[in-house]
């Protein structure tokens, strides 16, 4: 079927297969993982985001090798949610050497000064946020990684992953939702 799925309702309740956001997995994020991870993984694509910005969807979507900090998050673009997607390539890629694993993203935008970050981050390290170009996507400047903003006191086992930001204008405070342990 594809990599992806792509699915669409109007209740939210009874949905249509759409087809597949990928054909195949990006070349990119697989050569990316496979040689960092002695040919290992880059069977799948994990934690699809999904946001409408500046007039275009952005889908960013993560490559890995299972159980290893060799990731890839990569982003693609389009005009529909349903596609075609065009790659826009990586936003952030991590490997043995780097104290995080580029997965689980998830992406906000500042409704007071319209800047946009990203956090992202697993099992290994903690949860990162990076700051992402409105215009393009990407992070702001090749090659960040971004800072830690929450992890375990015991972080090599036990650990977060999978975080979520959600903005409340109301009290004007972000909330941070994690899969904990």
């Amino acid at each position: 079927l594809g990599y992806i799925q792509v699915r669409k309702s109007k209740d939210l309740v009874n949905c249509t297969f759409v087809g597949s956001a990928f054909a195949e997995l990006p070349s990119e994020a697989t050569d990316w993982v496979r040689s960092n991870s002695g040919g290992k993984g880059s069977t799948n694509i994990w934690a699809p985001f999904i946001i409408h910005q500046n007039n275009v969807y952005r889908l960013y979507y993560c490559v890995s090798a299972f159980g290893e900090k060799t990731s890839y998050i990569g982003l693609a673009e389009s005009s529909s949610p349903e596609g075609p997607w065009e790659q826009r390539g990586c936003v952030v890629k991590t490997n043995r050497e780097t104290p995080m694993n580029a997965i689980d993203p998830t992406v906000i935008v500042n409704p007071e000064n319209g800047e946009t970050w990203m956090h992202y981050g697993s099992f290994f390290g903690g949860i990162y946020c990076v700051q992402l170009n409105p215009e393009t996507g990407v992070t702001m400047k090749s090659g960040d990684l971004g800072h830690l903003v929450a992890r375990r006191a015991n972080y090599k086992k036990d650990n977060m992953e999978a975080p979520e930001i959600v903005y409340n204008p109301q009290l004007k405070k972000y909330y941070l939702f994690v899969s904990y342990d």
